[in-house]
């Protein structure tokens, strides 16, 4: 690891960002400097225009590449202060898109239909506190507190903590999961035991209920 990459993650987690945006800017940075074969301090602001127009071609989403443009004006900011220049790019604009929401009724029966145990619980406790994905992922048992009937959510958005609702209905389900699942570092365990579910698999799961 160079001394400029390891700099940039020290200061990303001052910044109290997630794990997952620290790895994202810092890939980012690597793929850049790749890209041109230099280290990422030596860019031009033509280069990285260059090679955001070059995602663009590829198909890269707007939203996907002003998440990367924003790791690399972070990257600036906080490792090549006097590089002022590179604020001067301006992100792309996002297509805006209404929601699909799902009635009640479509979400008892999506809950309800789900065969697998734990992705059966996995979706009644995001419906019934109105987690995340990512937050829902990362629960513990120890975050679900049957007596006061609300679920700890650690370090959510905006790296906060806060209680939510658990309902009757899915307390009763996440009691059948226990029992057969017996998790214990996280509530949601993925296929190897030890890490949390991951977001694609949910992701699929949603999408083919």
């Amino acid at each position: 690891m160079t001394p400029l990459r390891k700099q940039f993650i020290q200061k990303l987690q001052l910044q109290g960002l997630s794990p997952r945006t620290v790895q994202t800017y810092v890939s980012t940075i690597a793929e850049l400097s790749l890209f041109f074969k230099k280290s990422p301090e030596l860019l031009s602001v033509q280069e990285i225009g260059e090679n955001i127009l070059h995602l663009k071609e590829r198909g890269i989403s707007p939203t996907t590449s002003n998440n990367m443009l924003a790791g690399i004006k972070k990257f600036f900011r906080l490792c090549i202060p006097e590089r002022n220049d590179v604020n001067e790019i301006s992100s792309q604009k996002c297509p805006k898109y209404v929601p699909v929401v799902l009635s009640l009724d479509e979400t008892i029966n999506l809950i309800s239909s789900t065969k697998n145990l734990k992705h059966r619980a996995l979706l009644a406790t995001i419906y019934s506190g109105g987690l995340r994905l990512s937050e829902a992922i990362q629960l513990k048992p120890c975050d679900i507190d049957s007596h006061r009937m609300r679920i700890h959510i650690r370090q959510g958005k905006g790296q906060k903590d806060r209680y939510t609702i658990l309902a009757e209905s899915t307390l009763n389900i996440l009691h059948d999961y226990y029992s057969c699942y017996k998790p214990k570092a996280w509530l949601f365990e993925g296929y190897r035991k030890g890490i949390p579910m991951c977001r694609r698999n949910v992701q699929a799961t949603l999408k083919h209920s």
